[in-house]
């Protein structure tokens, strides 16, 4: 007989990226021993004031009125939606905390600030907490005093699709894309914790020694922060500054694999998927020396403290000039992602049981 779970996902999006896109994937490979019934949400108009109306009052209200009280554990996808363990039962509810970001990074909107204490406080709620790496399990006993007990560490897998190409493909695609170029590259978002402004900074120290080299974005132009694009203009590299807008998986392998440098200074991470990516596809990773991504690196990266931009761009100098430093980097990148390519379900399945 299957598990019934009543699976919290909240807002449904199209273009899911990172942990949120390993939760789908694993959700369906559960769904052959589990009987999930999903409760989400679309939004008619992405404004602020109607998504907070989604997160606080809509979704709540669909839940309490139409949860299955026949399914017997409660699983609340993300800790952006923990305020809703205020209104349901607390003996059988798993929450899965990615990050505590908006607490360890705070922004200057003082309603916000406190918005996400509360949400997030209903992590204290929880019966299981999965965390997704031992730093962001760390940050739920400093924050919340939960205790240890009670938080289980399960860290996402990397997708078998993330893998070298064939070197024939490769030089393929980086002579249709960026011929006679050397490409340091970012994937993610704007946020301010994922120190876009550092990578500026370095990139513009790094084109002053290496002139043939390009910084390659994925993420969408047209959505970047006008503080980002001032900083762009005034350091003169807007012309050596590429952005390739939302791709597709198979795109973003290619990208991995034709770049040079992955470079992900992020000043905190609950996990970081991309620099595993990276790696995966053959690509040296220099990245922060903080939360969990030393974590999940481990020593197959270049560490670097995310606010020092000389220091970056000096390793990315080094990297970019020592052919031997890159094939050590590449291959002790190699092995650190077999850690983290296994299927999850299992221990996932395990936590389920541990609550029936």
């Amino acid at each position: 007989m299957k598990i019934k779970i009543n699976y919290l996902l909240g807002k449904m999006n199209s273009q899911a990226l990172g942990v949120e896109r390993i939760s789908t994937k694993l959700t369906k490979e559960l769904a052959k021993r589990i009987d999930f019934k999903v409760y989400s949400y679309k939004i008619p108009i992405n404004l602020p004031l109607i998504r907070l109306l989604y997160i606080y009052l809509f979704y709540p209200l669909k839940i309490f009125f139409s949860l299955n009280k026949s399914h017997e554990i409660i699983h609340i996808y993300s800790q952006g939606y923990a305020h809703l363990a205020y209104s349901l039962p607390k003996d059988k509810l798993i929450i899965t905390c990615c990050d505590l970001i908006p607490l360890i990074i705070k922004g200057k909107n003082f309603i916000y600030n406190n918005l996400m204490t509360y949400t997030f406080s209903g992590l204290k709620k929880a019966s299981k907490i999965i965390s997704i790496s031992n730093s962001t399990k760390n940050d739920l006993i400093r924050y919340f005093h939960i205790p240890e007990e009670k938080i289980i560490v399960l860290s996402p897998r990397i997708d078998k699709k993330f893998r070298r190409l064939d070197k024939k493909k490769i030089d393929k695609i980086k002579n249709s894309l960026f011929p006679e170029k050397k490409i340091i590259l970012y994937v993610g978002s704007y946020l301010p914790n994922k120190n876009l402004l550092v990578i500026l900074k370095a990139f513009q120290k790094i084109k002053l020694k290496i002139k043939n080299v390009t910084l390659v974005i994925v993420n969408e132009k047209n959505k970047l922060p006008l503080e980002y694009k001032m900083l762009i203009n005034d350091l003169n590299i807007e012309k050596d500054v590429y952005f390739t807008g939302y791709i597709s998986d198979q795109k973003l392998v290619e990208l991995y694999n034709v770049a040079d440098i992955f470079l992900f200074p992020s000043l905190y991470e609950g996990f970081g998927l991309p620099p595993l990516e990276a790696m995966a596809c053959g690509c040296p990773v220099i990245t922060s020396n903080t939360s969990s991504l030393p974590e999940v690196v481990g020593d197959a990266g270049i560490m670097v403290d995310p606010k020092d931009y000389n220091e970056i761009a000096k390793k990315d100098i080094l990297l970019l000039k020592n052919q031997e430093i890159r094939d050590t980097m590449i291959n002790k990148g190699l092995k650190q992602v077999e850690k983290f390519r296994d299927n999850p379900s299992e221990k996932v399945l395990d936590v389920y049981k541990g609550l029936i």
